[in-house]
């Protein structure tokens, strides 16, 4: 069962969760977040920052001139209901085609909604306006429009479905859903 979901306080917490790499549109994000300039929003990172440093450094020189980013590193595995119960939105602003989005299924399952470009498996599981919102990869205007927009009109999250439509399956329920289909392509051969 969902925790039972309260409307968003203010500010409106914002995250991203994993690594801090370029396809992961980390630069895109602390753009867009800039951009929408409103006193009731705030941006977290959570996760590692030494796979690319140098990304990171320039990373955090961009989002050092707004008091409202904070880089938190990463969380251990034990912490991560702590964490999310930290953030209102998770924001997953990828440039590549994510293959399947851990951290989404792992945010909507603790009944956050999902801010996600719409590229690769994301939008299988993030429904625009139903759990979530799907905004075009590398769009700055479009992710920071949406960010002022939720800012404020917080009732927009409250009006979610959360989990959403899709099954959320595990990763092991995906393996086993994946194995069932090659056992069957196999045997439908003999």
């Amino acid at each position: 069962a969902l925790p039972a979901r309260s409307a968003p306080g203010r500010p409106l917490r914002l995250a991203f969760v994993g690594s801090i790499l370029p396809w992961k549109g980390a630069e895109v994000l602390v753009h867009a977040f800039k951009a929408a300039r409103h006193g009731d929003l705030r941006l977290t990172f959570y996760g590692r920052e030494d796979i690319i440093p140098a990304f990171t450094r320039s990373l955090r020189q961009l989002a050092e001139s707004d008091p409202r980013i904070v880089f938190a590193g990463p969380f251990q595995p034990g912490d991560k209901d702590g964490a999310y119960d930290e953030i209102d939105v998770l924001v997953i602003p990828s440039l590549a085609h994510e293959s399947f989005s851990l951290v989404a299924r792992e945010a909507l399952l603790r009944g956050k909604p999902v801010v996600a470009a719409k590229i690769g498996a994301l939008p299988e599981v993030v429904e625009d306006g139903v759990n979530g919102f799907l905004t075009p990869p590398g769009d700055t205007e479009a992710l920071a429009a949406l960010f002022l927009r939720l800012a404020d009109h917080p009732e927009l999250l409250m009006d979610l479905s959360l989990p959403g439509p899709a099954p959320i399956l595990s990763v092991e329920q995906h393996i086993d859903r994946l194995v069932g289909i090659y056992a069957s392509c196999l045997s439908s051969r003999s």
